[in-house]
């Protein structure tokens, strides 16, 4: 049986099969289906991925062969995932939110032979981008949903579509399969051999996966990742987060991202059980249902948290929102401290424990009350908002670290933890910066380089194997990584003043009143500054003008902009003179993936959105008169 099959050591196939042998039915995969939620053990998943690996190799898919996912995160993701690679391929993910045109590029680029889609849906929009070309060039099609409900294009109205409605001829047909078909079938005799001879033919060396970065100036990169890039990860990961059997992870980020692939591969290695959230929206529901012991989040999650307590903290009145202020007050104080290694005192103890019953616990429970632990990553957390959830009780564990590298560089620790700060470097990688303050990066977790892109790989990775990130970052006296931007993004003022703009960013957006802010100033005199308000300032605005109703468009509303002026005056007091927003407008809504203006993976696309509102930023340096 597949259990007795020898992988060669290093490989994810015996790292999960290990692991699955010893744990057999005890809960692997925990998902919610038609109202409840379910199990599925170690056993049933490692099963039902031989299935998905038989149907894969019988349709003529090849060692080192390219598989492609194109699906969001749901319970079917690890299984599939898992089945690539006991069948010797090479993974490629694919976001979700991608388009057709996107996925194609994909698919061409990385010379997949198969592709496991989410349903019919994406496939129409897969065959509108390429004229069917792919449903000749692959060898197998396996669908997650056979139906779904969807838009064929964007401008085209919802309709319901099945395999039978995309118009397929017989011959393409019958490259289609449906996951539940494969799974439910009967494996043909002989196909333990194959497995044998894959086994054989996997070293921890081979390609496991090709990712696909999201490219915050529009064009994407395949970095090739081994086994042995992955299974270094994961062994880190292990040390520092302490997380076992006895654990379950709340699963809800994009298996496409190099960050929650890294935290699927993670339970193979230390067998925790994983539950995968219904959606990224109902994360925080599924937390209180399921009460997870750790997570992995990017920060959008954690400052939604806070925005909503500070927001239900002021709508239950002055005394309410005092008594808020005073305990997480404490909290960051008692945070404090213990970052010190300071020992506290009788009183801190007592008025802690007071904030904790009126105030810190509520904010805790919010994660469910086994939280043990929490892991954030894709985007800077930022010191104020770390020190914030650490008194309340939710140890969040910053970490920084870049697809090219297998996922994590360094990592803040339980017991080594600096606010601000992305921590130090995972054992056996190094870390050092550039003259120009580049963090290079060199060790294991390396990638091989770009896939078919060897232009891109030789920019990337000099000759002594050190991964040019492309952050800029500093090194403090602890040995702690704090990154201050990236490289290509420093403002250099035509008085030559070198400004990283993701550090004055940060101080506008500690103001409840805006929602984004965007800097801009390369090349010019002085720097200005694009910014969304918050919410709960166009409702305070609006509240306060009473009958007299904002203009349709709340950007151009001058009430709104004095309003907003607040926040840019107390950013700039906190700046140096050259640092300082000297004219500022507001936009409507903040950046999203839909409108290309952040990533999959919501980096900003800065290029992209400054090139957008291109004429908003010439108006603001015009002269006084001119506007």
């Amino acid at each position: 049986m597949a259990s007795e099959i020898a992988f060669a050591d290093g490989t994810l196939p015996a790292l999960f099969l290990e692991t699955a042998a010893r744990l057999g039915e005890r809960p692997a995969l925990r998902f919610h289906a038609h109202g409840l939620w379910r199990n599925l053990s170690w056993r049933a998943w490692r099963d039902a991925a031989f299935h998905v690996a038989a149907d894969l190799v019988e349709a003529g898919v090849e060692h080192g062969d390219r598989v492609a996912v194109w699906a969001g995160t749901r319970v079917e993701w690890p299984i599939v995932d898992l089945a690539i690679a006991l069948a010797g391929a090479v993974s490629v993910p694919i976001y979700p939110t991608l388009t057709g045109a996107q996925a194609h590029e994909i698919l061409a680029h990385s010379g997949a032979r198969a592709l496991i889609v989410e349903g019919p849906v994406q496939l129409a929009w897969l065959f509108a981008a390429d004229g069917k070309k792919l449903a000749t060039s692959l060898q197998r099609i396996v669908l997650l949903d056979e139906r779904a409900i969807g838009p064929v294009k964007a401008d085209d109205s919802p309709r319901d579509l099945t395999v039978a409605s995309l118009g397929f001829t017989a011959p393409q047909r019958k490259k289609v399969r449906s996951y539940g078909e494969l799974i439910n079938r009967a494996v043909k005799a002989g196909s333990e051999t194959w497995w044998t001879s894959r086994a054989a033919l996997l070293k921890p060396e081979d390609l496991a996966s090709i990712v696909y970065t999201s490219g915050t100036t529009g064009s994407a990169k395949g970095a090739c990742l081994t086994h042995a890039n992955f299974r270094f990860e994961v062994d880190r990961l292990v040390e520092v987060a302490a997380v076992d059997e006895r654990d379950e992870q709340l699963l809800f980020l994009p298996l496409a991202h190099i960050f929650g692939k890294q935290m699927l591969t993670l339970q193979y290695r230390a067998g925790f059980t994983t539950t995968v959230a219904r959606s990224l929206l109902q994360a925080l529901d599924d937390a209180l249902i399921v009460e997870p012991t750790f997570m992995a989040s990017v920060p959008r999650l954690f400052e939604k948290v806070q925005n909503a307590c500070m927001s239900e903290a002021r709508q239950r009145g002055r005394r309410n929102q005092a008594l808020f202020e005073w305990g997480t007050g404490v909290g960051r104080k008692w945070a404090r401290m213990r970052e010190r290694g300071a020992r506290p005192s009788p009183f801190a103890r007592a008025e802690m424990d007071w904030a904790k019953k009126i105030v810190l616990d509520k904010i805790k429970k919010r994660f469910g009350r086994r939280l043990r632990l929490a892991v954030s990553g894709g985007a800077p957390l930022g010191a104020d908002l770390t020190e914030w959830l650490w008194g309340a009780g939710i140890q969040v564990l910053e970490a920084y670290g870049m697809t090219e590298a297998g996922g994590g560089v360094t990592i803040n620790r339980p017991d080594a933890y600096r606010f601000g700060s992305v921590g130090k470097a995972l054992s056996g990688v190094d870390v050092r910066l550039a003259g120009d303050g580049e963090v290079l990066v060199r060790g294991p977790n390396v990638m091989r380089g770009y896939w078919r892109d060897p232009d891109a790989s030789a920019r990337a990775l000099d000759a002594d194997g050190w991964l040019h990130t492309g952050d800029v970052g500093r090194i403090d006296d602890g040995g702690f990584l704090h990154i201050t931007d990236r490289k290509k993004d420093l403002i250099v003022t035509s008085g030559g003043k070198n400004i990283a703009p993701q550090r004055v960013e940060a101080l506008l957006e500690t103001s409840d009143a805006v929602s984004f802010a965007l800097v801009i100033g390369d090349g010019r005199s002085h720097l200005v500054a694009l910014l969304v308000p918050s919410k709960d300032l166009v409702d305070e605005v609006q509240r306060r003008l009473g009958s007299t109703a904002l203009a349709g468009d709340v950007a151009a509303d001058r009430r709104m902009h004095d309003a907003m002026r607040g926040a840019v005056e107390s950013a700039n007091r906190q700046l140096a003179s050259f640092e300082s927003i000297k004219r500022f407008a507001l936009l409507p809504d903040e950046p999203t993936p839909e409108a290309g203006t952040l990533t999959p993976t919501l980096k900003l696309r800065r290029r992209i959105l400054i090139e957008r509102h291109r004429e908003l930023i010439d108006s603001l340096y015009a002269p006084e008169t001119d506007r």
